[in-house]
């Protein structure tokens, strides 16, 4: 699947515009160039829509390659609660609320995307590029662009198991505290070759 542009913001709570997963366990797929640039409305003090949602049944490997999503109330990207394959390849993400790109699976990986995060949006009170639920995930090559008052760019929650972080750069501005923070009760966090500036407390913040 490739080549969709939704022109308009999404304006209904719980759901969004695009839906992707596998239902067999071998299988593998590619999204390309999907284009959300409009974003969400916040129809439910900051429950409104997802711009991209991996299916709860999915089961293989489906690859996410160069798609925009503008600001989302509830997740531009969410991958949280499949049992498949999740690789994020490029794209351009926008003041998402909640994250940019929400992961959690068993190998799942997120490379040479981007996230401009310049507009606190009102009812979005969480907007931060990427949030880690769980098992092992590996981010590299990002760049972040961050000036909203906002806590972290990257959330490594207490179900994930383990985390890398690698080659990846940010500029962190406004009241941005940490590049990065690791919840209690989550499972290894490595980084290595990152250029991180502007954080005000550390680099990588544990709670």
């Amino acid at each position: 699947m490739s080549d969709i542009t939704v022109e308009g913001e999404h304006d209904t709570a719980g759901k969004g515009p695009m839906l992707v997963g596998l239902h067999t366990s071998d299988g593998s797929g590619t999204v390309s160039n999907v284009d959300l640039p409009d974003g969400g409305e916040d129809s439910s003090s900051g429950y409104g829509g997802t711009g991209m949602f991996v299916s709860h049944y999915h089961t293989g490997e489906v690859t996410i390659r160069d798609c925009h999503i503008g600001p989302f109330p509830d997740n531009g990207l969410y991958c949280s609660n499949a049992s498949g394959d999740v690789h994020v390849e490029g794209g351009h993400f926008e003041n998402c609320n909640v994250a940019g790109v929400r992961l959690d699976g068993d190998n799942c990986s997120l490379k040479g995307a981007t996230f401009e995060y310049d507009e606190d949006i009102p009812g979005f009170d969480g907007q931060r590029p990427v949030r880690c639920d769980g098992g092992d995930i590996e981010i590299s090559d990002i760049h972040v662009d961050m000036s909203i008052n906002q806590t972290e760019a990257i959330r490594v929650m207490s179900g994930a198991e383990s985390v890398s972080i690698k080659d990846c750069s940010m500029d962190l501005h406004g009241e941005v505290r940490d590049a990065v923070s690791v919840t209690t009760g989550a499972g290894s966090v490595t980084t290595s070759g990152n250029d991180f500036d502007g954080y005000e407390r550390q680099p990588v913040y544990h709670y």
